[in-house]
Formats: structure tokens, C-alpha cells, sequence
């Protein structure tokens, strides 16, 4: 179930888990009506591709958007 709006757009938190290294990671994917951008979080998905073959826990929170007008 999507949760509750927390912003103007709509996202996916993925927190990641590596039961290997006890180390934790985590970003948000905001999405549009046609584009998704992340919030630097580029060198996450570097994090993540260094423990594939690990133990990893992933989990998505989808959230919904406010996506307010461009007049507000």
C-alpha cells in the first residue's frame, strides 16, 4: 500500500541491508509524470552492486506526491 504523501512528488525509499557487512544504505527515487531522478544518490547503486553477492535485505516504501500546480 502506498503511503502517505511526504512531499511534492511521489517516491520509492529502498533501504538496503547487507546481513554480510552489518552495513546499511538507503535512497529515494522520485518520479514525475516522465522522468525519475534520485537525490545524488548515484553512488548508492555503486554501494549496492559491491554486495551482490552477499546477504542482502531490499526493501521498497512506495510514498505518494502532493505534486502541487506550478503556481503552488
Amino acid at each position: 500500500m502506498i503511503k502517505p504523501a511526504t512531499g511534492k512528488w511521489p517516491r520509492i525509499r529502498i533501504d538496503l541491508y547487507c546481513r554480510t557487512c552489518d552495513a546499511r544504505e538507503g535512497f529515494s527515487l522520485y518520479y514525475g509524470h516522465s522522468e525519475i531522478w534520485t537525490n545524488q544518490g548515484g553512488h548508492r547503486f555503486d554501494w549496492w552492486a559491491g554486495h551482490e553477492e552477499h546477504d542482502l535485505d531490499v526493501e521498497m516504501v512506495f510514498y505518494d506526491g502532493h505534486r502541487m500546480s506550478a503556481t503552488g
